[in-house]
């Protein structure tokens, strides 16, 4: 036996003395890797789970183990990363795996964390981010003496809001945890107008005299003027994709229509006369839909649209009926101008941009008017047939023909359409009010709820199409109606009022009882009434999330001034505790 060999067996029973009678180990061989782990985005509140396992290579399939080595969260089961983010923002996570061997392998993701559920809060005269999410509250300004009054939320979610002075006002620009403003301010009167799809913003600036319009870019807080002229108002700015911006410039009454391609030359006469123009849409196909005086004085409706020129609204009707008022009413997603003429009595049209066409809707004796446009561009109108007899009817652009809703002896009044387009709305009679649904699809009516000497009135229709309605009477109170199965069931009595929509499909009810009101939901999956709140105090409903969370409003004693509490899932959390009242001012995401 060589020295080699008498080493290679010393070794070896070296090596099972020391492990037993195991077995031998096989060669070591590649340990894990970890791929790129895309970023992870987040509702505040809403707890993140992430399956690192789809991440890892592992070639010899061994037992791994993780560990979050910075960053919140921590992991759950063998390879389930679990985190719970209530700051707005972006974080870094690193993250390691180990497998039998001892080998290792690290990877970063970045997560962030976006409001879901946001609502603006008034705080005295100071302004509050409410997130209903993580159940936090965030200052935005505290305003002191000077009120703060909210303005618009961004495309990326940030904030415009206003301050209140008696030198002026001035304009800001919340960007979670950062304001800044816009404008010179120095006792200027600083104000919003409108912004563009990527959140810049418009605003007028200048004092009761004069007025400039400017464009303020939030990336690198730059300013454009858009136009000033001494003693002249500049205002209304009205976007138009890609990059034109209509509005209206002039002073003392009289304003013309301007436009400006961003960011290329001065801007340039629309339209100009010695009336007063006024800004009614930008239309689809980029132009704009504006009111002005005819030759005779009447209310003209005209048209414009860059490198094309003016046109009259309703151009191509006979002058008896062009020589009448034209009111702008409405547009429709596919952009037709919806326009009545007359004024006691008043015909309804259609005017196609495009073609330069006007289709009559309604034209007769009869007073016509405007009532609503449903999803799909049905137009619902009434017919005054008879002093205090209306009825109703629906007209469809794409067949040119009008469908009755109601048409009777009683009078027959609209009160709000569903998402399908059909139409809820009342019979009136000398004794009684019913409510009927007209189902477009088949054209019949569906009667919701009709009794003898008892009046019905909708309050609400909640994002399901669900109906919330009351009915006075005997057995009055608050009842919802169920467009899917067409079955009613009373919720509440007669002490209850309807607050506002909630979550699981249901609403919110304000029950009056013993002199006081407290707040109860009807939960729509359960269909059971749940009290929120029943203190001697008086609550008050202030928002409902989709994620559960309801907001309400009390005082309570010895204070004078409203707090917030929310409720979830059958907990309460009292939410503030300030000298001032408190309340919600808008819903801006995840409401209803």
């Amino acid at each position: 036996m060589s020295n080699i060999e008498r080493f290679v067996v010393l070794s070896v029973v070296l090596m099972i003395g020391i492990i037993g009678c195991g077995r031998l180990p096989g060669p070591s061989g590649p340990g894990p890797t970890i791929g790129q782990i895309p970023a992870q985005e987040v509702s505040t509140g809403v707890e993140l789970r992430l399956d690192l396992s789809s991440f890892v290579d592992n070639p010899n399939e061994e037992a791994l183990s993780w560990q979050v080595l910075s960053g919140p969260g921590s992991i759950e089961g063998e390879d389930t990363y679990v985190g719970l983010f209530n700051q707005i923002g972006s974080v870094d996570v690193s993250v390691r795996v180990v497998n039998q061997d001892g080998k290792s392998a690290d990877a970063d993701f970045k997560v962030v964390a976006l409001h879901a559920y946001l609502a603006i809060v008034q705080n005295g005269h100071g302004l509050e981010v409410l997130d209903g999410g993580s159940g936090m509250i965030s200052p935005i300004d505290v305003g002191g003496n000077l009120p703060l009054v909210y303005r618009e939320i961004m495309p990326d979610g940030s904030l415009i809001y206003e301050r209140m002075g008696g030198s002026g006002i001035d304009l800001f620009h919340y960007d979670h945890n950062e304001s800044r403003r816009i404008g010179q301010g120095l006792g200027l009167n600083t104000v919003y107008d409108n912004h563009t799809p990527s959140g810049q913003v418009f605003f007028e600036e200048g004092t009761a005299s004069e007025t400039g319009l400017y464009l303020w870019n939030p990336d690198g807080e730059s300013t454009t003027r858009v136009a000033s002229r001494p003693s002249m108002h500049n205002r209304n700015a009205f976007f138009s994709p890609p990059d034109v911006v209509y509005f209206e410039f002039g002073n003392n009454g009289q304003a013309d229509i301007n436009f400006w391609r961003i960011g290329i030359g001065e801007p340039a006469t629309a339209f100009s006369s010695d009336h007063s123009e006024e800004i009614k849409a930008v239309l689809p196909d980029g132009g704009v839909v504006f009111s002005t005086k005819g030759l005779g004085g009447e209310d003209e409706l005209l048209y414009y649209r860059m490198g094309y020129g003016v046109f009259t609204v309703g151009g191509d009707l006979p002058a008896s009926v062009q020589g009448q008022d034209m009111t702008y009413v409405s547009i429709s997603s596919q952009g037709l101008v919806v326009f009545e003429t007359g004024t006691t009595s008043r015909d309804l049209w259609v005017w196609n941009a495009p073609g330069l066409t006007t289709s009559e809707v309604a034209a007769t004796s009869a007073d016509e008017r405007y009532e609503a446009m449903t999803s799909d561009d049905l137009i619902v109108y009434s017919v005054t047939t008879a002093p205090g007899n209306n009825d109703l009817k629906l007209y469809n652009y794409s067949v040119g023909a009008s469908t009755d809703i109601g048409a009777s002896a009683a009078n027959e009044v609209f009160e709000l359409t569903l998402s399908d387009s059909d139409v809820i709305y009342a019979v009136e009679t000398a004794t009684d009010r019913s409510l009927y649904r007209f189902d477009v699809a088949t054209s019949t009516v569906d009667a919701i709820a009709e009794s003898v000497g008892e009046s019905h009135a909708t309050v609400a229709v909640l994002t399901n199409d669900r109906l919330v309605y009351t009915r006075d009477g005997v057995s009055g109170g608050v009842l919802t109606w169920n467009p899917a199965t067409g079955t009613s069931v009373q919720v509440g009595g007669p002490d209850a009022t309807f607050a506002g929509q909630g979550p699981n499909g249901g609403f919110l009810m304000h029950v009056v009882a013993f002199g006081q009101t407290d707040l109860a939901l009807w939960d729509g999956a359960s269909g059971q009434v749940v009290t929120i709140a029943q203190t001697p105090q008086d609550e008050h409903f202030e928002a409902a999330f989709a994620n559960g969370a309801v907001i309400y409003s009390v005082v309570v004693s010895p204070k004078t001034t409203t707090d917030l509490f929310q409720w979830r899932d059958g907990t309460t959390t009292r939410m503030t505790d300030g000298s001032a009242s408190h309340s919600v001012v808008r819903v801006l995401l995840g409401g209803f």
